[in-house]
């Protein structure tokens, strides 16, 4: 016998509290008991309400389970009578009657319409609803079982429009293709290559031969090659672009050391600006372009020139710099953070406000006193160098677990500018050049997002940086300076699901594609 539904009880509302005006009339206590009678009475009718409640959905569960053996049973006894197609309609339509009406006498939502659907307290706790199944958007499904619902998609590298699954893409962002796809290079030969900087599409290489200085535009997939500076640098040894390609800054192997150049349209046209103390390395301007760092190979090891319009200004050499050689200048792609490492010193940081650089805590554990490369990340607050990732926590940058970083130091790391990937090129090893490795940064995790197959030859890599709005890699080795694209589609109006590799014969891989 089946449990019965019972109608719920009244609700009972506590009287009136007392007020200070009660007191002269001397029926304060009187209403005071009658309050504390209510509230009690209240009470006890709240838990019998709950009870109820509970019976009742006791009760429609097992009606529930009762309509569904009477539509079974309503469904043979049509087939083996040869009456199915008027019985199955009255019993669908009792079913629904049925389930209506439990869902009515319970208090519960409309089954109908929530199949593969969990029944679940809504956050304010006073009730029921429908709810996923316990999949989350974004989530990823293994399954022997082909699934062609609208709510999950194949896992396995596809394009989609940005549009059609905006939540999904919310989640999963632009993940690049594996491989990258390459592009025609730029310029190949004309002298070995060494130094190579892009700013928001333009690119400049330095070669050992004349004109030593290349610059280009980019349009769509080509680089377009701009005319060579009526006034050429001696040699080039170090490049440097400044925001918007707008001044090109070059070192060369003879006094004065310095060369700057002012784009204007196509033209590159030589200005004045003060020499260094002497010999120069390296040259680096900082993201905004106000600031142009210069790496000596004697003292003063570093010195630094401000920016207002075409007036370069020497500043004050930064305290505290590494005595030695310069071998490696960096900034986070907001300026807050340089990085400079010095031939016997190991790597250190400096902070960046306005035109003051202060030097912060050396890295725990220390970077080697090794010439090999480090990246900074967007903000600064990542650090990679050696096989080992660092983390700022109050100005001080320490080792943080990485295992997909791991490994061998590399001869070129590079932040793309949103700091959402990381690029390792090779390794320092003419006889094991090493790959071109891409890695997804999701603000707590690193994961390897390309293998991208490409590996370099020679004497490893000279240089590798992400173009500034990240859809391109660019790599320059012995004399070769090569760009990929990161992204294989158009970046603004597709993106592909997570390609999921299949851990078992048979199985099918799907991402949560709808909330």
């Amino acid at each position: 016998m089946s449990t019965p539904i019972v109608s719920v009880p009244d609700v009972v509302l506590a009287s009136e509290f007392p007020s200070l005006a009660d007191r002269p009339a001397g029926t304060y206590n009187a209403k005071a008991k009658s309050w504390a009678d209510s509230e009690n009475a209240m009470s006890i009718r709240n838990r019998e309400i709950a009870l109820t409640a509970q019976v009742n959905a006791q009760a429609a569960n097992e009606r529930a389970v009762i309509a569904d053996t009477r539509a079974t049973d309503s469904n043979e006894s049509a087939i083996a009578a040869a009456l199915s197609a008027a019985q199955s309609e009255s019993s669908n339509q009792s079913a629904a009657a049925i389930a209506a009406a439990i869902g009515d006498d319970a208090g519960l939502p409309s089954l109908a319409g929530n199949g593969k659907k969990a029944l679940r307290v809504r956050a304010d706790e006073q009730g029921v609803e429908w709810g996923p199944s316990g999949y989350e958007l974004g989530d990823v499904l293994s399954t022997s079982r082909l699934l062609e619902s609208p709510e999950w998609l194949p896992s396995d590298g596809s394009l989609y429009l940005q549009s059609s699954y905006p939540e999904l893409h919310g989640v999963v962002g632009n993940l690049p293709f594996d491989p990258p796809a390459p592009l025609p290079s730029p310029l190949s030969g004309a002298g070995a290559t060494t130094s190579v900087d892009e700013a928001d599409g333009y690119l400049a290489i330095a070669k050992t031969t004349s004109p030593f200085v290349h610059m280009f535009v980019q349009a769509g997939d080509t680089y377009s090659a701009l005319p060579a500076p009526a006034e050429l640098p001696t040699s080039a040894t170090d490049i440097s672009l400044s925001a918007g390609g707008d001044y090109l800054a070059v070192i060369q192997g003879a006094s004065p050391w310095l060369v700057v150049y002012k784009r204007t349209g196509t033209t590159l046209t030589k200005i004045t600006v003060p020499a260094p103390s002497g010999s120069a390395r390296l040259c680096r301007f900082s993201p905004d372009g106000t600031h142009l760092v210069i790496g000596r190979e004697a003292s003063p090891w570093i010195e630094v020139y401000k920016r207002t319009g075409d007036t370069f200004t020497k500043l004050a050499a930064p305290a505290a710099v590494p005595a030695g050689a310069t071998a490696g200048i960096k900034f986070s792609a907001d300026g807050r953070r340089m990085g400079i490492k010095a031939n016997g010193h190991p790597l250190c940081v400096f902070s960046r406000s306005g035109d003051a650089f202060t030097r912060l805590p050396d890295l725990s554990p220390p970077a080697s006193a090794g010439g090999y490369d480090f990246g900074l990340s967007r903000d600064g607050l990542m650090l990679f160098c050696e096989g080992r990732l660092y983390e700022e926590q109050e100005g001080t940058y320490a080792q943080v677990d990485a295992p997909a970083l791991q490994g061998a130091p590399h001869d070129a790391v590079a932040f793309s500018r949103a700091g959402d990937f990381l690029a390792l090129f090779g390794s320092p090893s003419s006889t094991n050049p090493g790959p071109l490795s891409v890695f997804s940064y999701d603000g707590a995790l690193f994961a390897r997002a390309a293998d991208t197959g490409i590996s370099f030859s020679g004497s490893g890599v000279l240089a590798g940086l992400f173009s500034s709005d990240g859809t391109r890699i660019i790599v320059s080795y012995s004399t070769i300076s090569n760009v990929y694209k990161n992204f294989g589609y158009d970046p603004a109006t597709l993106f592909h699901t997570p390609r999921v590799p299949f851990h078992a014969g048979g199985l099918r891989n799907y991402i949560k594609a709808k909330p």
